[in-house]
């Protein structure tokens, strides 16, 4: 993007809240585009103050600073971890630090570190909670929240049999940030990555992909809904865990047919 492609911070301006009342006057609304950031905060009486910034690191500096000066709580900056600093090399010998700063910040602002999930780490977790927030309440269960995210199977049904079932292509973005993690996992020796090959060997590797997102995505559901911290499941504990099923299925098959199984 040139130069002067690159929208510049504008002035202020005072909007009528449309057929709408003020909840909370400390509140502020962003909405984050490709070219453009609109930033909204209350004004006087029952308006509000829209303005647009760039999409830049430095501009995201000037959205925080006309952020704190329209609202000022009394609270302590100096007790949060100061913002990295934006540097266009990423092989910095500084780059450990600002991903620690920046996962200090997420951390804060989740209730929960949401990195420490496999396959997410630092740039996807950022990105998830950029596009899903860190209120849940809005999926009341992790296949609701699945499901918004396109990776829950689309099943079409008729006189009670399976035509056809696939996931519906969608660009939600923060479905596609958790296929990122899927992909990052597929050669691990985590929980996220036994399912995935698992899952490869019975579907295929693009439905296996799916259905890995959609656990990962099941894991950060939980954490930022209930605020607890992400256990790592024992893998060998999985793994025996699924190797139990065939033979669970076995007995109930021959339990309906009036057999027992034995072992040999």
């Amino acid at each position: 993007m040139s130069k002067l492609d690159q929208p510049k911070a504008q002035l202020a301006e005072a909007r009528p809240f449309a057929s709408m009342n003020r909840l909370n006057p400390n509140a502020a609304g962003v909405d984050i585009g490709a070219r453009k950031i609109l930033v909204r905060v209350a004004g006087e009486a029952n308006t509000q103050l829209v303005r647009s910034f760039g999409v830049h690191p430095p501009d995201l500096q000037t959205i925080a600073v006309w952020l704190k000066g329209h609202h000022d709580d009394g609270s302590d900056d100096d007790d949060l971890p100061p913002l990295p600093d934006h540097k266009r090399k990423s092989h910095s010998k500084n780059a450990p630090r600002r991903q620690g700063d920046i996962r200090k910040h997420l951390k804060r602002i989740c209730g929960v570190d949401a990195a420490a999930i496999h396959g997410l780490g630092v740039s996807l977790a950022q990105q998830a909670v950029m596009e899903t927030g860190t209120d849940m309440s809005t999926f009341p269960t992790e296949k609701h929240f699945c499901s918004w995210l396109g990776l829950a199977p689309k099943r079409e049904i008729s006189g009670g049999k399976v035509l056809r079932s696939a996931t519906l292509k969608t660009r939600n973005c923060a479905g596609q940030t958790f296929r990122k993690a899927a992909a990052s996992v597929m050669r691990s020796d985590g929980v996220f990555g036994v399912f995935y090959r698992r899952m490869k060997a019975r579907l295929g590797p693009a439905q296996a992909a799916v259905a890995a997102a959609h656990f990962i995505a099941r894991a950060a559901h939980r954490m930022l809904k209930y605020k607890v911290e992400y256990q790592p499941a024992d893998v060998e504990a999985y793994r025996q865990k699924y190797r139990r099923q065939p033979v669970k299925s076995l007995q109930r098959k021959a339990a309906r047919l009036g057999f027992q199984l034995a072992p040999a």
